[in-house]
């Protein structure tokens, strides 16, 4: 038995809150004692009836969506390579830009300097 199974002032906690709360609580619990209470486990495959109809609820669990999406956006060789060829353009464009500033400006303090001069 989970060592919160009878703790009501947990069970009145837990289920006070929104389902964002509801899964901040349950990482929280599962990461800390390594199990949940059976009261805040996630049932998969629910079902509830309305009138005659049966509708079936499915519930994805925080383990399986992060598995899911950690393939989706992995790092591949070939969105590493395309990274670092954006780098590459960005930093010589930056590099560019530092020289036509540095230009530029090494023509205005010219022109500074010869009209202090002129007077």
């Amino acid at each position: 038995m989970h060592m919160l199974e009878t703790n009501a002032a947990e069970r009145d906690y837990f289920e006070r809150a929104n389902k964002h709360g509801k899964a901040v609580w349950r990482r929280i619990v599962r990461v800390t004692t390594g199990s949940l209470p059976t009261w805040a486990e996630v049932l998969t495959g629910r079902v509830s009836v309305v009138g005659r109809k049966v509708a079936t609820t499915e519930v994805v669990t925080v383990e399986s969506a992060t598995d899911e999406h950690a393939q989706a956006i992995g790092p591949t060789p070939e969105k590493v390579e395309s990274l670092r060829e954006f780098l590459a353009r960005r930093r010589a464009e930056q590099e560019a830009s530092q020289a036509a500033l540095e230009a530029a400006g090494a023509d205005d303090d010219d022109d500074v300097l010869n009209a202090l001069a002129d007077d």
